[in-house]
């Protein structure tokens, strides 16, 4: 899966903080293959997640924990306009 995400111009280093911390958790959630946040080089307020897992019961199961849901509630008004999420398959 890959989620876009794009800062309000101010919160540009506290969402990359916050990033920071969520991908050191979701690292150890179960069923996590990887899980990395990306900045881009031309724009300071644009991140990319990516991230895989074993199964989407285990992508339901992350989804669900107290704590992504605490972190989302954190994210959101440091972003500008809603995170667009693509699901991929391995070729």
């Amino acid at each position: 899966m890959t989620v876009n995400l794009k800062a309000r111009g101010e919160t540009a280093g506290d969402l990359a903080a916050l990033m920071l911390e969520v991908s050191g958790r979701a690292v150890k959630d179960p069923g996590n293959q990887y899980y990395r946040v990306f900045r881009a080089h031309d724009d300071p307020t644009a991140f990319t997640i990516m991230e895989a897992w074993d199964r989407e019961a285990d992508f339901q199961a992350h989804m669900a924990a107290d704590w992504v849901a605490e972190v989302n509630a954190k994210i959101g008004p440091l972003v500008e306009g809603e995170p667009t999420a693509r699901v991929h398959s391995q070729l």
